[in-house]
């Protein structure tokens, strides 16, 4: 069957899909309409890999090893699926059902485990299991490469040991095994974790006298140390050095982040210089033109956030959720609230799908601002159109609420939030925002309010420090015995903090 066949068939299956998926960029119609069919083909996709990506979305934090081995009754489980499956995972950071997958694939002795899989097993072990685990599997394991020494150093990295990281990548140099930027880039890392900051150019200096390139994330590493120290004249050094480099690295995106940091820095003038360079390299890149839009909402340059606004809109045809998102983010910041309505206007007459993110920016706009009596107008105009707030929309608001001393409404929210939770969803509640309402309810709610609260807050945040604090201040605020509360914290295994155990004295 011919394309033009193909094409004929897909628009009369899904025209309106069709018609409602506008591309994101200038594109010939044809590919445009391919990139459909292969998105339709996928989404009917029976394989293993595709049947756990479906799993993981309902049951996230559920083991799919039932799954592969229900489906093994009747198919070949594959090395390549399996393998397929263990970076899906990775890639959403479940690392511990990762392990389970790679552990599994062993046991069943499915495929021979090539160096890639041993490094990507001794990664998933150290993040889940720590690492004297790590160290375990390394020495168990007939492979000391560069790379398997590399993961380990990363391991060390990750649990911010200093003295082991730095041992480790001794015992590397010295054994020949660093030959790349990898593990240069895994000490800067650490460095500017622990605040070395000082150290870090001095590591660029000794890669380049060992006659090993730098690579892109060792410049940035160093530029975000320079910028940490705001030591701008040193960072104006660095940039001249890349712009040197016989490779080109200053492409639109680095010279974004060199232009934040000059901002950072107080440096204007030349924050403008390398926002105006990167724009040239821009075109039509929408997600370039977000960066500008939203670091000229730094400088607080709203002509300029306008102006490429209306470049966006020409050169990309069509803007989806995330443009509108970075747009009315940026005219919020610089509060212009009037013109960030119109944007959110034009946006719900775009035919986007609607996704309570792009209204949620802009309340999350009046509320930094102190404007929550607009976010709640706001709201109100929305729900009256018959749209469903999110979780984070009630928290946004509660925060506002908080931030106008207006507990008994930011208490309200924060509940809306939290009943509106699924058991799937996975949303948990603003940290500063949650501590504010528990502070306040320890101090001043009722017995009542406390228990309520605690009782819907229980079912999206496990029994913590904060919450029994809260519980136990209400109590002894209000005369009652709290050894009950103090048995339950030690069968937990959690202390009373400092400030209640005074109370409790």
């Amino acid at each position: 069957m011919g394309i033009p066949k193909l094409l004929f068939l897909y628009q009369l299956i899904t025209k309106s899909t069709f018609q409602s998926l506008k591309p994101h960029y200038n594109s010939p119609l044809i590919s445009t309409q391919i990139r459909k069919i292969t998105q339709i083909s996928t989404s009917v996709d029976n394989s293993l890999h595709s049947n756990t990506v479906q799993f993981l979305a309902n049951s996230p934090k559920k083991s799919v090893i039932p799954l592969i081995e229900e489906y093994e009754k009747v198919n070949v489980v594959k090395h390549n699926e399996l393998k397929k499956i263990i970076s899906t995972l990775r890639h959403k950071h479940l690392f511990d059902r990762a392990l389970e997958v790679s552990e599994w694939m062993t046991s069943r002795s499915i495929g021979r485990a090539d160096p890639g899989e041993l490094a990507v097993r001794l990664d998933l072990t150290g993040q889940v299991h720590g690492v004297d685990a790590a160290e375990k599997f390394f020495k168990e394991v007939n492979d000391h490469s560069e790379r398997m020494h590399g993961v380990l150093l990363n391991c060390y990295v990750k649990a911010n040991l200093v003295e082991k990281s730095l041992s480790h990548f001794q015992t590397m140099k010295d054994n020949g095994l660093v030959t790349s930027a990898l593990a240069y880039n895994s000490i800067m890392s650490l460095f500017t974790k622990v605040g070395r900051l000082d150290e870090i150019p001095t590591l660029l200096f000794e890669m380049e006298k060992k006659g090993i390139s730098p690579d892109i994330i060792s410049f940035k590493n160093c530029l975000k140390s320079l910028a940490l120290k705001s030591d701008t004249a040193g960072l104006e050094k660095l940039v001249n050095i890349m712009e040197n480099q016989p490779r080109r690295l200053m492409d639109w995106s680095i010279c974004c982040l060199i232009a934040n940091y000059f901002i950072d820095g107080g440096c204007k003038d030349k924050a403008m210089y390398y926002l105006q360079k990167a724009e040239s390299g821009i075109r039509d890149n929408a997600v370039g033109l977000n960066h500008l839009i939203t670091l000229y909402a730094k400088l607080g340059d709203l002509s300029q956030v306008m102006n490429l606004w209306r470049i966006h809109k020409h050169v990309c045809k069509a803007q989806i959720n995330v443009d509108y998102m970075a747009m009315i983010g940026s005219l919020a910041k610089v509060d212009a609230f009037e013109e960030a309505e119109t944007i959110l206007r034009e946006w719900e007459s775009s035919g986007n799908s609607y996704d309570f993110r792009v209204p949620n920016v802009l309340l999350l706009g009046y509320c930094q601002k102190g404007k929550v009596e607009k976010a709640e107008k706001l709201l109100e105009d929305i729900i009256s159109k018959g749209k469903t707030p999110i979780s984070n929309t009630w928290s946004i608001i509660s925060s506002g609420h908080i931030k106008c001393g207006n507990m008994d409404k930011a208490l309200d929210c924060m509940k809306k939030a939290l009943e509106l939770v699924t058991e799937h969803q996975g949303w948990v509640p603003n940290q500063e925002t949650l501590l504010s309402i528990l502070k306040w309810l320890g101090d001043e709610g009722t017995i009542e309010e406390v228990d309520r609260f605690l009782e819907v807050l229980s079912k999206s945040v496990p029994m913590n420090q904060e919450m029994y604090s809260t519980l136990l201040r209400a109590n002894i605020r209000h005369g009652n015995e709290v050894g009950g509360i103090l048995e339950r914290m030690k069968a937990a295994d959690i202390d009373v903090d400092e400030e209640t155990s005074k109370l409790i004295e």
